[in-house]
């Protein structure tokens, strides 16, 4: 089945002055969001780029510039969309990115300006630093984690230097972060947002979905997540979620690669219904959630983190080295002793919660 690539193929050559931006082009935008542009875009907000100018300065850089490479495909989506009628008139500007290991925070975003005059923003989803894992574990017991914070007054920022529609999208924690400054932001930008898009993000605790601000804006929020959805299951949505079939046959991380979804014309296809594994997700996550309390759910996302920081740990693939698993395990050891046994409570509940979760379901498949 059909991909972003073969979207292209189809729609490429239509302007958005002709056809409006549809969910298909704003997953790739929240897509090219994961290349990192520091050494070609300042955060400034006055310099602005066409596609096709990113495209060639990018290129261009050294690869020690080009800073690292969430895939190969991210900088071929660049290319081939420089090279389309529709996308090679679009403008670069906004473009933020701030990595911060003491309030651990992970946060990106760059703002489009289409040529019917949508201005596009897009918000990072989570990398590969362990900040920006450190961060989605943080929304399950704050109220706001830094970056949800950051994208509300960048969303205001570009909404000041801006006329028109508004769209907001991102993937993963990009789209958790597209929904959440739609509903903490003003009521005058509020008002100019056509529609927010998140792929496969994760929710939030249930006080913000009962907020009036959340209501105003619920009608123009648009979840997508593939069939056997992980990263989506996480806390807790009330809108109504597309479910999009994905070409991975494997379950979880391997389906949220927005590569892998499957797109015909000029929208998603569908599936009827998740996979039993994204049910289990989604109840064991929520099970969780409802047993341990803030502060347990503090507790252990600290004890784990904090072990590696002994370590010379900043990316994922760093916690995996020798040197670093030797300082996790030392870290782990150095937990103050008034918290073990919180600790080892939260733990037990966590093991029990998936166990008997997994019961369950393995029971009523049987049952099928």
């Amino acid at each position: 089945m059909g991909s972003m690539k073969d979207y292209l193929e189809w729609r490429g050559d239509i302007s958005f002055k002709d056809i409006g931006p549809n969910a298909v082009d704003s997953l790739m935008f929240a897509t090219l969001c994961y290349i990192h542009l520091n050494n070609i875009m300042p955060s400034d907000f006055c310099k602005k780029l066409k596609i096709t100018e990113v495209n060639k300065a990018y290129k261009a850089l050294p690869k020690e510039e080009q800073g690292i490479v969430r895939r190969k495909t991210d900088i071929e989506l660049l290319d081939a969309m420089a090279s389309f009628r529709r996308f090679k008139n679009t403008i670069l500007f906004g473009h933020v990115e701030e990595i911060n290991l003491e309030d651990e925070t992970q946060f990106a975003a760059i703002t489009y300006l289409l040529e019917d005059g949508t201005v596009h923003v897009t918000f990072r989803g989570t990398d590969n630093t362990v900040p920006g894992w450190k961060e989605d574990f943080n929304m399950s017991f704050m109220e706001e984690v830094p970056g949800q914070g950051k994208a509300v007054k960048y969303l205001e920022k570009i909404a000041a230097v801006t006329e028109g529609q508004i769209i907001i999208s991102g993937h993963s924690k990009g789209g958790n972060f597209s929904q959440y400054c739609a509903i903490k932001c003003s009521k005058l930008v509020q008002d100019r947002i056509k529609a927010v898009y998140s792929f496969d993000g994760p929710g939030f605790m249930t006080d913000i979905l009962d907020s009036e601000e959340y209501h105003r804006i619920e009608k123009r929020v648009h979840s997508y997540i593939p069939d056997s959805s992980m990263v989506g299951m996480f806390m807790n949505h009330i809108e109504k979620n597309g479910i999009v079939k994905s070409n991975n046959p494997s379950s979880g991380f391997l389906q949220h690669d927005p590569y892998s979804w499957e797109i015909l014309g000029g929208d998603f296809i569908y599936a009827p219904k998740l996979a039993s594994s994204s049910h289990l997700t989604d109840t064991s996550i929520k099970a969780i959630l409802s047993e341990l309390t803030p502060e347990e759910r503090k507790l252990l996302s600290d004890h784990l983190f904090n072990s590696f920081n002994g370590g010379d740990v900043k990316y994922v693939a760093d916690v995996f080295k020798p040197a670093n698993i030797v300082a996790s395990i030392k870290g782990m050891q150095e937990i103050p002793k008034e918290r073990q046994q919180i600790v080892k409570d939260a733990q037990k509940k966590l093991m029990n919660v998936l166990y008997e979760n997994f019961k369950e379901n393995f029971k009523s498949s049987q049952e099928k």
